[in-house]
């Protein structure tokens, strides 16, 4: 936890925290480069408290060889199972700089999955890898450009996945089904039970 300099055990089965003590000097975050992970970190949580309320987030900076790491996470759950459904989203963006870096290339990853199982199984597995430059010349405008740039890719995305499930809607259903059938003739749903289809196709044959 680097917003209190503290390292927690977690238990992935009991889906709560075993321990936790005081990180070491080795496990904090740089001084040199803690102002950009806490005003990145400030920026990022408002972004996703606002775009997702029941959504976490985590902003660390690292040591690598070539400078400083930046990894800042996304993890949110939707679940729903009254109505039978449920989604996540889970997204990671990365970047490695120096304090002084005029621009900086960040690789995001997206994850998105949505599971409908009311009578079937339908599930939607999406991924996204965004890629942008953000502004380094400051711990500022690092984290505003940073935070800036995650927001008009992910808008972009939800954009996308909006408009695939109105045309899947719209268009890739009706072509997956005839217009009418082999007759050429409507069916008669409110009559249903005057056509002996199962008959019909025994006495043809």
């Amino acid at each position: 936890l680097p917003n209190l300099n503290a390292v927690v055990k977690y238990d992935h089965v009991k889906k709560s925290s075993v321990s936790k003590r005081d990180a070491q000097s080795e496990e904090k975050t740089p001084e040199a480069v803690e102002s950009y992970r806490s005003k990145t970190f400030a920026l990022f949580n408002d972004y996703v408290k606002e775009f997702y309320p029941d959504g976490v987030s985590s902003v660390y900076i690292s040591t690598v060889d070539d400078g400083f790491q930046i990894n800042a996470y996304i993890s949110a759950t939707k679940v729903n199972l009254s109505n039978r459904w449920s989604g996540r989203l889970r997204a990671h963006y990365t970047a490695n700089f120096k304090p002084g870096n005029s621009s900086v290339q960040v690789d995001g990853t997206v994850l998105l999955k949505v599971h409908y199982f009311e009578e079937g199984n339908v599930q939607l597995n999406s991924k996204q890898t965004p890629k942008f430059t953000v502004d380094a010349s400051s711990d500022s405008a690092f984290a505003k450009s940073f935070v800036d740039n995650v927001t008009k890719a992910e808008t972009a995305y939800h954009g996308t996945m909006e408009g695939a499930f109105s045309d899947m809607s719209e268009n890739t259903f009706k072509h997956l089904r005839r217009k009418l059938p082999l007759t050429g003739q409507s069916f008669n749903f409110e009559n249903w039970a005057s056509y002996n289809i199962g008959s019909e196709v025994t006495n043809s044959h």
